[in-house]
């Protein structure tokens, strides 16, 4: 028997994503944290946002500039939830999952939004199995997915997606601290 396949890069191409809802991504990821903290059960669940700006100045030779005004070109989330454990990894691994609409009411498409504003996302993720800790890390690409490590941890528990190399014609400047700041 053969398996459902997703072409990627076709369901991105047909995801709406506007040019100034390019921050719909980042809330999608937010929201899976928030969703995986709720799995894990904690009330000291954290999730910690980082950006990193394209790093034009080293080359133009500027020494002062306002780092505020630079374009964002990664977002890094990390958090303490449930991790990419074998149910939630399924459930990223199939299009339009059901798996968390009735506990959240999410739609199984956030993950396609990611590679609309972005270029890729890799993910590092730490969960429980059994009386154990595992890892799995892979990156999500519009035309394929690699797996490229996965076993034993001791590390703790989390889960750390970045969303790499924003595309140009969503790269904000002047607006995008203000922007960081009201998600």
């Amino acid at each position: 028997m053969k398996k459902f396949s997703t072409n990627i890069k076709g369901r991105v191409d047909e995801t709406k994503v506007a040019y100034k809802e390019g921050y719909f991504a980042l809330l999608e990821a937010i929201s899976n944290s928030i969703h995986a903290i709720a799995e894990r059960n904690i009330v000291n669940g954290k999730i910690i946002i980082r950006l990193e700006r394209v790093k034009l100045y080293q080359e133009s030779g500027i020494e002062k500039i306002d780092t505020d005004k630079l374009p964002i070109e990664n977002i890094i989330i990390e958090d303490n939830g449930i991790g990419f454990n074998e149910d939630n990894f399924n459930s990223f691994m199939r299009c339009n999952s059901e798996y968390k609409k009735s506990r959240f009411g999410a739609k199984g498409v956030g993950r396609f939004t990611w590679l609309k504003v972005f270029d890729e996302v890799q993910v590092e993720s730490v969960y429980t199995k059994g009386d154990s800790r595992e890892k799995i890390n892979f990156v999500f690409r519009p035309v394929d997915e690699i797996y490229d490590d996965y076993g034993l941890s001791d590390q703790e528990i989390k889960t750390i997606v970045k969303l790499t190399n924003m595309k140009d014609c969503l790269l904000y400047t002047s607006d995008a601290a203000d922007e960081a700041r009201s998600v």
